[in-house]
């Protein structure tokens, strides 16, 4: 039987271990993707040509786009007349914020080397959407533009779930080179850039979150892409309604029951309605 002594021992053992937890300044927000889902398709979780943040960082299919940041973040200081050290002061006053944005965070990485990692990493972001936005004349000369595949890789990588810096580092960056407070256009030069990965074209920032909701890039397009959970709509009756989300059979499973697709014009991929006989699917309409 356990005495008083060595209870009292055990429980001092105990809240010794639960003092030496560190602290979390922030909720994670940017995890790894777990292994029952890497294991159907891990390719469709690699990133192909950048890595972002530190879960792919180092690999050596990945090594060329690190010069490339570098002479974007070498452009922009000579087209800002700014220097390097701003930028490493600023972020770094973010640097354990950041860390703990991270589920497991980069403890290989020293300060100096993660916040290195953050300013490339978000400078090249934030250089790369004004290139695209404002039609830069130094485009003609950039393989990055030069090139598509190069173009739709960067696309693709720039929102994988696990590719991801925290926005309030791309926020306070961006602070430093348009000026503060001017976080709505970066919002909007980071949704012109990913707008052809939208299915019905140009988005525009419309769900009316706050700034300091949006963790990363990929949160930013999902959050702004995804319709509300419930939204007023109109029936065959013309009588409003709340529209809820619900389940629906797969397009595979509506095919093989006779159900036949017919494009129709929509600007929202998840509208998914059904009346006089049709359902309408996003952007596509189809007909029992």
């Amino acid at each position: 039987m356990q005495t008083t002594s060595s209870k009292a021992t055990d429980a001092v053992v105990l809240s010794d271990k639960l003092s030496e937890l560190p602290k979390a300044q922030t909720q994670p927000s940017i995890y790894k993707v777990h292994n029952q889902l890497r294991d159907v398709n891990g390719k469709a979780y690699e990133p192909d040509i950048i890595a972002i943040g530190p879960y792919h960082r180092g690999k050596d299919n990945l090594k060329m786009m690190e010069d490339y940041k570098l002479r974007y973040l070498q452009f922009l200081l000579k087209r800002k007349k700014g220097n390097v050290e701003t930028f490493i002061s600023a972020v770094g006053e973010l640097e354990q914020e950041a860390r703990s944005s991270y589920s497991e965070p980069p403890t290989s990485l020293s300060a100096p080397k993660f916040i290195e990692m953050l300013v490339l990493d978000g400078c090249f972001i934030i250089e790369l959407v004004r290139k695209r936005h404002k039609r830069d004349p130094t485009c003609k000369n950039d393989p990055i533009f030069k090139m598509g595949w190069i173009m739709n890789s960067l696309q693709r990588d720039m929102i994988l779930f696990e590719n991801q810096i925290p926005f309030s580092v791309l926020c306070r960056l961006f602070d430093l080179i348009e000026g503060p407070n001017k976080h709505n256009l970066l919002i909007h030069r980071l949704l012109y850039f990913c707008e052809n990965l939208y299915s019905g074209g140009r988005v525009k920032y419309t769900t009316g979150r706050n700034l300091q909701e949006i963790k990363h890039i990929l949160d930013l397009i999902h959050g702004n892409w995804i319709p509300p959970v419930e939204e007023v709509c109109v029936d065959v009756d013309k009588v409003p309604k709340i529209r809820k989300w619900r389940f629906i059979h797969s397009a595979t499973e509506l095919t093989d029951a006779n159900v036949a697709f017919k494009k129709v014009k929509c600007d929202n991929f998840f509208k998914v309605d059904f009346y006089g006989g049709c359902c309408g699917l996003g952007l596509w309409r189809c007909h029992l």
